[in-house]
């Protein structure tokens, strides 16, 4: 598999690289602590969080959007869900309530408004964890563990496949679903929202592109 050095940042305080698969959209691994004791959330203030604490009303917000199956669980249960932890310390582990989709099993979320931003704490990762974003009927991204970390294997209380995933979008999206093919797709704290600002990395491949195109130009007049 084709891969690239990714740059991140760690609760958005220490800045660190790890290999991780190459992908096409830019995505980020930076969270900000959270303070209801599911360990990590979104660090961007425009977004807004499904924190899945309430049965009828995911989370404290007015969050217009309608949800299709999967489970609401806590903590967990052997062969079928575990709780997002980066490490095996109680400060560590999921103590709220998540989001699981089942094995074989579908979860969408469909919104009111269109964003290009989703932030999502995704646990115990899996290559067969699979998230796709729509806009309207029509698939702009799809997915796996395996694309967002290069050991995606299912492993619990370990940071490397327990993150806060981010990833910014060029196409609008108003309806995100999660597919796994067996047990399970642990995620808490869904973020979404339309970036206000340009993401970084997103404006540093435009100006590299820029680049590229004024070294193509140069030669072209030569």
């Amino acid at each position: 598999m084709k891969k690239k050095i990714t740059c991140f940042l760690v609760t958005a305080v220490l800045a660190t690289c790890q290999t991780t698969p190459s992908f096409a959209y830019p995505v980020s691994y930076e969270a900000a602590a959270a303070l209801d004791g599911s360990v990590l959330t979104s660090t961007y203030s425009w977004a807004t969080v499904y924190t899945f604490n309430k049965n009828t009303d995911p989370g404290p917000y007015t969050f217009p959007a309608t949800i299709e199956g999967g489970s609401y669980v806590s903590g967990f249960q052997s062969g079928q869900y575990a709780a997002p932890a980066i490490n095996n310390i109680f400060s560590g582990i999921d103590q709220t309530q998540y989001l699981t989709t089942y094995g074989g099993g579908k979860t969408s979320i469909k919104f009111t408004s269109f964003y290009d931003y989703i932030g999502l704490f995704w646990g115990s990762m899996d290559q067969y964890n699979t998230l796709q974003l729509y806009n309207g009927t029509d698939l702009i991204l799809s997915i796996t563990g395996s694309d967002v970390s290069e050991k995606a294997n299912g492993t619990q209380y370990h940071s490397p496949t327990n993150q806060y995933v981010n990833i910014f979008t060029p196409d609008l999206f108003n309806k995100i679903v999660m597919i796994s093919t067996s047990n399970s797709f642990e995620v808490d704290n869904i973020a979404v929202g339309t970036n206000p600002v340009p993401e970084s990395a997103t404006m540093l491949l435009f100006g590299m592109g820029l680049i590229g195109l004024g070294a193509l130009a140069r030669r072209r007049n030569r």
